[in-house]
């Protein structure tokens, strides 16, 4: 009797977690997909690096059935602006979403937002590309091609698209930076951007700004608009190199290749981290941190790094549980670096490999979780609600994102990317920015949709 209730307990076991999906020759077993048409029993398909499946659902979310016959990625990077964000398709074009006022989608001025990706052309009408990665500010974004030359395209006031041009027009068409003195701007490997400006590295270490400068956001000493980039002054005894770097509304910070951690622009609420507030322009680098940084991120009026010892430190504004340590204080400004806490007066966060900020704080820990903490405004934090300290991001499913790999958080939202081969993304959505097929602001994890191949 026992041993015929053990095989109908398996036999009910298997029933539930094999089953067909309607217009598909799929099924899952034991929550894997497997396609019976691909030879045997049951042979695993339609997720990253497998067999696609047959019939429409060809492969997960994310991702796209390649001429090879194999599941891919469809996106490889998304960059944040205001109310905008574009993203890298596997085949190097670009393609953004969201509000196009500022001609920041790559397209003529329109008043119309758009939830569904439109892609990026050159000034010849073609495909713009192949790019390697993005970069986006406020209202502009800019792509390092596969050249290593870096375009940007969008709201071209105070001269942030760094054509060297000084309309200040906008501009749907990408154009090339320059140096001031009208040489391209070479040998790019990474850029970042501010509401008005934009910074990147070049494969020498070497920092690059350019656009406006009223807070001394460009690093160059003075407090001058550059229409083309000029170079940060770090002198040779400051730092060996610059190896990351991140631009806020109008602070800058950067990682050196000594993993230092300096910091310049606005510092009105501290966010530069030298233990001084209330100073309207910081005009060259100053150093935070004197070594094991392993990451960093400048945020809307705060930064923050994670150390080598896996905690997290955020300095600059209190308000809004900006700093993840249980204080919101507008009128409190963290001058200094301060731990990011587990719990309102509890021991410093542990295992932290990644940190990116917008309105919010965000860690990406070593076993691909997520957390993030801040006011929640447009569900920014993806937590479902305000978080003073971390707090597990949610998956579509409402359990806890995890696989994570990659973070990129700005203004009021933010995206992570998937081992499983997608980027999901959650907060501000009013322009549909998200391309999650809504207008929406989204408070959990939603997959980021573009269209492959």
């Amino acid at each position: 009797m026992k041993r015929v209730r053990a095989s109908l307990v398996i036999a009910i076991a298997i029933a539930i977690a094999i089953v067909p999906i309607a217009g598909c020759d799929r099924v899952f077993e034991f929550d894997r997909p497997c396609d019976t048409s691909l030879g045997g029993a049951c042979a695993t398909c339609g997720t990253l690096g497998e067999a696609c499946c047959a019939g429409e659902a060809a492969c997960g979310e994310g991702m796209y059935c390649g001429a090879d016959t194999t599941c891919s990625e469809c996106v490889t990077e998304v960059t944040l602006g205001r109310r905008h964000v574009c993203a890298i398709r596997y085949d190097g074009t670009v393609w953004c979403s969201g509000q196009g006022t500022s001609a920041q989608l790559g397209t003529a001025s329109m008043d119309k937002a758009v939830s569904e990706p439109v892609q990026l052309l050159d000034k010849s009408g073609a495909p713009f590309g192949p790019a390697l990665s993005l970069g986006s500010g406020r209202d502009h974004t800019c792509a390092i091609k596969a050249d290593h030359t870096l375009w940007c395209w969008g709201d071209g006031d105070a001269g942030r698209l760094g054509d060297n041009k000084g309309t200040g027009a906008l501009e749907p068409v990408p154009v090339q930076v320059l140096q001031v003195s009208n040489a391209p701007l070479t040998d790019v490997v990474a850029v970042t951007a501010g509401d008005c400006y934009t910074c990147a590295l070049d494969g020498s270490a070497k920092a690059w700004c350019w656009g406006c400068n009223a807070h001394g956001q460009l690093g160059d000493g003075t407090l001058n608009n550059a229409q083309g980039a000029v170079p940060v002054r770090f002198t040779a005894t400051q730092t060996s190199g610059v190896a990351e770097i991140s631009a806020g509304p109008a602070q800058v910070c950067a990682r050196t290749l000594a993993s230092e951690a300096w910091c310049w622009g606005d510092n009105r609420h501290g966010q530069i981290g030298d233990g001084i507030s209330n100073i309207f322009a910081m005009t060259a680098p100053t150093r935070v941190i004197s070594s094991g940084v392993t990451s960093i991120s400048a945020g809307a009026d705060h930064s923050c790094a994670t150390m080598f010892d896996g905690t997290t430190l955020c300095w600059g504004s209190s308000a809004r549980d900006h700093l993840g340590n249980g204080i919101d204080d507008e009128h409190l400004p963290q001058a200094s670096p301060m731990p990011v806490v587990e719990s309102p007066g509890g021991p410093p966060i542990s295992g932290s490999v990644r940190v990116a900020t917008g309105t919010m704080g965000c860690v990406m820990t070593a076993s691909s979780e997520l957390l993030c903490w801040g006011k929640d405004q447009y569900g920014s934090t993806g937590t479902g609600g305000g978080a003073p300290t971390p707090t597990h991001v949610l998956a579509p499913d409402g359990g806890p994102l995890g696989g994570v790999d990659r973070i990129s958080a700005d203004y009021a939202h933010a995206c992570a990317h998937q081992v499983d081969g997608r980027y999901v993304c959650w907060g501000r959505n009013l322009q549909g920015e998200l391309a999650n097929g809504t207008y929406v602001h989204t408070g959990r994890a939603a997959t980021y949709k573009l269209t492959c191949p």
